[in-house]
């Protein structure tokens, strides 16, 4: 069986003539959606980390959510040239200080992250008092999502993870974030620390 690095590099090395095309591109209604709400409920000037930002220049989400200052996370560099502050790393060791962002956005990433506890504690970490997560994911049948989640297995081979709505609705109370909205057309989940 392979390791999630090595599925990883292997859905690297398959899409990295593709990098301007996916869910973050201008043809997303959701990418749409996700930055319009950033700007909504993130004041002008507050800082957003996008864990998973992936290889774009600049996904459209950040183009539509221009109202803030935006960083990026993704284990993946390829030496793009980025319209945004970078750093290579994971969503399970975010390599900035405890409460410095106002807003967190996983942009259709959650489900790839390795540790998902782990993850989701991080996001906990640098999101400040009284921050805004954002979660834009698939969102499954909740009897596909069980019958999966009861084979202990990766989801496929790009995703770790598969969630229902449930799953999303009830995955950071231990972290004491609470949902405010969700955009159920678009997948789109906004929580408040």
């Amino acid at each position: 069986m392979k390791t999630w690095e090595q599925l990883q590099s292997e859905a690297l090395e398959r899409h990295k003539d593709n990098i301007g095309l996916g869910m973050s591109d201008s043809k997303t209604k959701g990418a749409k959606v996700l930055g319009g709400l950033i700007n909504k409920w993130l004041k002008k000037g507050s800082t957003c980390l996008d864990v998973g930002c992936g290889l774009l220049p600049k996904p459209y989400y950040m183009e539509v959510g221009c109202n803030v200052v935006w960083y990026g996370i993704d284990p993946f560099n390829m030496e793009v040239k980025r319209d945004f502050f970078f750093k290579k790393a994971m969503a399970e060791d975010i390599p900035y200080p405890d409460e410095v962002f106002d807003g967190v956005c996983f942009a259709t990433t959650l489900n790839h992250v390795k540790y998902l506890d782990k993850s989701i504690s991080e996001v906990n970490r640098v999101l400040q008092k009284g921050g805004y997560l954002f979660v834009w994911t698939s969102v499954g049948d909740e009897k596909l999502i069980q019958a999966w989640k009861d084979k202990g297995g990766l989801w496929n081979y790009l995703h770790a993870w598969g969630f229902s709505e449930k799953d999303i609705l009830s995955l950071f109370i231990f972290e004491k974030i609470d949902i405010i909205d969700v955009r159920p057309n678009e997948k789109i989940y906004i929580f408040k620390k």
